[in-house]
């Protein structure tokens, strides 16, 4: 090769200048050239979750940020509403035992100086028919007067039962038997405050069968001597009436018609006051000791005494 120093010069200078211009464009293209994108890291998150049912707080860790969607608070299962007690219905105040004490109380002084003597007395309890419905017995004892009465055939219910001022029974209301037995002119019932008649006693009460005893004793009266003696000059009897006794109501504790009645007979004795005993009278009824009236009016023997 023949070295040419013109051409050579000129060979050396151009390729001088294409070096030059191939480091320009080298350092501009390692200045434009893009970096490389380093691998995404992913950082550990820290979630706070708040639990819903107020135990406290739990940590979430690593991963992204995630939504928590809290559980509702389970719903308590409804409890039931108690039923409404019942208000109890009110009872009637009591009438007092025939078994414990007495009606009239364990001393009655109209009647405890008689209680002793040996008296009895008894009668049929017969309908509005006419028909026998059992049989009633009387016995004077140390405590008053015990009241027997077997019967039969009677309306299942409570009915109210009193001794009458007159010895008679007629049929079909009854009304011949007067007033109730009531000497003292006091007010009816066993629970009147003024009250009772001396003839007024608890009710008589008839299961389903219509049949069964009912006993009593009481000492609002006695069967002969004393100021409460039930016979006299028009002899007494019993009547079984419709409906139950209030034992407060004059003048016969609402407690309706009267639907039996039996005539009343001493056993062994004769009755001394107001007059010795005589057959029940047809004709006139007495409204007072003696003295003949209209049906239905209170027998009063004599002057009315006190308790």
């Amino acid at each position: 090769m023949i070295f040419q120093p013109g051409k050579t010069l000129k060979r050396v200078g151009g390729l001088s200048l294409l070096i030059f211009l191939l480091a320009a464009c080298g350092e501009d293209a390692a200045t434009t050239a893009p970096t490389a994108t380093s691998a995404p890291t992913t950082a550990a998150v820290t979630s706070t979750v708040s639990t819903t049912d107020g135990s406290g707080t739990a940590d979430a860790t690593g991963g992204p940020a995630i939504t928590v969607t809290p559980t509702s608070s389970p719903t308590p299962a409804p409890t039931n509403t108690p039923a409404p007690t019942a208000t109890p219905t009110p009872t009637s105040t009591p009438v007092p035992s025939p078994t414990a004490t007495p009606l009239g109380g364990a001393t009655n002084p109209q009647t405890s100086g008689y209680t002793g003597t040996n008296a009895s007395a008894q009668g049929d309890l017969v309908g509005a028919d006419g028909k026998s419905l059992g049989h009633v017995v009387l016995t004077q004892g140390n405590d008053g007067v015990k009241v027997d009465l077997i019967y039969n055939g009677i309306p299942a219910g409570d009915h109210g039962i009193h001794f009458h001022a007159i010895g008679q029974c007629v049929p079909p209301d009854f009304t011949s038997a007067g007033a109730h037995f009531n000497p003292e002119n006091k007010n009816h019932g066993l629970l009147a405050p003024d009250g009772p008649h001396a003839g007024d006693l608890p009710d008589l009460v008839v299961p389903a069968s219509g049949n069964g005893l009912y006993n009593v004793t009481t000492n609002l009266l006695t069967l002969k001597d004393g100021p409460d003696a039930l016979f006299g000059a028009y002899g007494a009897s019993l009547v079984l009436t419709a409906n139950p006794d209030d034992q407060k109501t004059d003048p016969n504790g609402n407690s309706g018609a009267r639907i039996a009645c039996a005539v009343l007979t001493p056993d062994n004795f004769t009755v001394t006051a107001p007059g010795a005993y005589t057959p029940v009278p047809t004709t006139p009824v007495p409204t007072s000791a003696g003295t003949p009236g209209t049906p239905g009016a209170t027998l009063t023997r004599g002057a009315t005494p006190t308790r």
